[in-house]
């Protein structure tokens, strides 16, 4: 069978087409197939983010009277955040003062960035409580720092020379209480201790990912349209 030459002009005009739009077509997928990646790549930093433990919030009026020395203590697993632990410790002058101390862990990846310590005086009682020591302990409860507090202070920053502390497990012992008691006398301090624990490594926020996976998709989109635009 015979084609005329422009027959086969256009036979190669249309083939040149046909291939001009297979490649319009796999530069369009891949572009789209980047902008998925992408995509999937954040929405999976997302949901990998490991889910943690809360924070603890200890208060001996309804968890129970925390112990004088911290060997006796249950170890606490701080987590990201504010862990406060609030009680109240007493000064006495017929018996062994009531003297409140506890252990804790910090987690892998995280370090205690702070210890703020308020303590005050009910108005119940007489006599001086002017002052209680605390000591910084290492897991086998050797001292790492002593610290002495007066009664009262608020929003003491305890151990700053001695923080950050990175993970492990550490202890704070109630070393000594000192003021000056009348036999029958006594005083009582209620206190809060706050420790800040925040990530070794800081974790990029949802709502700065969840953008990222925004601009991705709304970048990806433009380009392609500009492309389509400059190809018709």
């Amino acid at each position: 069978m015979r084609y005329a030459w422009s027959d086969r002009t256009l036979y190669v005009k249309l083939l040149y087409k046909g291939k001009l739009e297979r490649g319009r077509k796999l530069a369009n997928l891949r572009i789209i197939y980047r902008c998925w990646f992408y995509a999937t790549l954040v929405a999976g930093m997302l949901l990998s983010n490991p889910a943690r433990a809360a924070v603890i919030s200890y208060n001996e009026a309804s968890n129970g009277d925390l112990p004088q020395s911290p060997e006796g203590s249950p170890v606490f697993d701080l987590d990201i955040g504010t862990n406060t632990f609030t009680g109240e410790i007493s000064f006495l002058s017929f018996g062994p003062s009531d003297l409140d101390s506890f252990a804790f862990n910090i987690p892998a990846s995280t370090r205690l960035e702070s210890i703020l310590l308020n303590i005050s005086l009910l108005s119940v009682g007489s006599g001086i409580f002017s002052t209680t020591g605390y000591d910084l302990q290492n897991s086998s409860f050797n001292l790492i720092a002593s610290e002495s507090i007066p009664i009262p202070s608020a929003n003491l920053n305890l151990f700053a020379s001695n923080l950050p502390l990175g993970s492990g497990q550490f202890a704070l012992q109630n070393s000594f209480v000192a003021g000056l008691l009348s036999p029958g006398e006594f005083r009582t301090a209620p206190y809060t201790f706050s420790l800040n624990v925040v990530a070794a490594t800081p974790v990029p926020e949802p709502s700065f990912m969840l953008g990222t996976l925004t601009f991705s998709l709304l970048a990806g989109s433009l380009l392609l349209k500009r492309k389509q635009k400059t190809e018709s």
